[in-house]
């Protein structure tokens, strides 16, 4: 994404507050020192949308990387995402590169690290950079690809980290086992949902971080997920899933996939579990489904 050029900000930081057109002007700014959080939390008060020209935008994410920082804000108005690139050291591209998955993606980071300069085909040195094992989750994160040799020769690159990326990567197990098994196609389907669950609910904050990492709280049973959304995020996941037969579809898989998991294939009187062909298509695409509108949900309230 690019407005077409850089924009260099003498000013001290917290000055860019009495800007509220800046990002109609450029996405891309060379800074004396980084915006803090408290400075950054002010800006997205004032600012306007660039797309619908509203003073309506929430802020998803900001991060700060040695000298590079990244903020990822989204208009309640019209939905539009919006990203944003601050360096302290010096630009020579006015577009973002967003990489729309984990930063921890490890074929995507060996892609980017073995990227060539265009002109003197010289490997491109990632700035700035940090090891995925020294972070836990980041929803976006910065970096900078510079050519050693060009001195012109520069990239700003934003690691977009979102929930659907877990989804569509627990989905690709279920493409593996699908014709294999019914009941372990069962299982990854449940997994797959839950795992974006899990993530969604964990980027809204800290403390749900925190309640997850302890294992306070988990993610594999159905009633418990729907009262962490409506409590903590005023959604009802039984609205989104849409009819009392897909959410009784969900619910018995639930209930199926703990037999097959805990007790090898058997429900609490040791009867066999039955899992069709026909039972697990539909029970992905329920899940499918149901994915795609809550995150929709979820974009539009300015959550992810």
């Amino acid at each position: 994404m690019s407005k077409g050029k850089i924009v260099v900000f003498d000013d001290k930081t917290d000055e860019l507050v009495y800007h509220p057109d800046l990002f109609n002007v450029s996405n891309v700014f060379k800074v004396r020192s980084l915006p803090t959080d408290e400075q950054i939390d002010k800006l997205v008060l004032i600012i306007n949308c660039p797309d619908c020209k509203k003073n309506n935008l929430r802020k998803i994410g900001y991060e700060r990387i040695s000298k590079q920082s990244a903020l990822f804000v989204r208009c309640l108005d019209c939905s539009n995402p919006i990203f944003t690139f601050f360096s302290e050291t010096k630009l020579s591209s006015p577009d973002i590169g967003i990489v729309m998955c984990s930063s921890k993606e490890q074929s995507y980071r060996e892609e980017i690290e073995g990227l060539n300069c265009n002109q003197c085909k010289n490997k491109l040195q990632v700035e700035y950079d940090i090891f995925a094992e020294k972070f836990d989750i980041k929803t976006i994160m910065p970096m900078i690809l510079r050519c050693t040799k060009c001195p012109d020769i520069s990239y700003n690159i934003i690691y977009w980290d979102r929930p659907l990326y877990y989804y569509r990567k627990a989905s690709q197990i279920i493409d593996e086992v699908i014709n294999v098994s019914p009941k372990a196609a069962l299982v990854f389907i449940l997994s797959a949902l839950e795992t974006y669950l899990q993530k969604a609910w964990y980027f809204q904050s800290e403390f749900h971080k925190e309640l997850v990492n302890k294992r306070i709280i988990n993610f594999q049973n159905l009633k418990e997920i729907r009262n962490y959304y409506r409590l903590s995020m005023n959604i009802d996941i039984y609205e989104i899933v849409a009819s009392n037969d897909n959410w009784d579809l969900l619910t018995q898989s639930y209930k199926k996939r703990h037999g097959i998991i805990h007790n090898a294939g058997f429900d609490k009187s040791y009867n066999e579990i039955g899992v069709s062909s026909t039972e697990v298509g539909k029970l992905r695409e329920t899940v499918e489904d149901f994915t795609k509108d809550l995150n929709d949900l979820l974009e539009k309230r300015g959550l992810l």
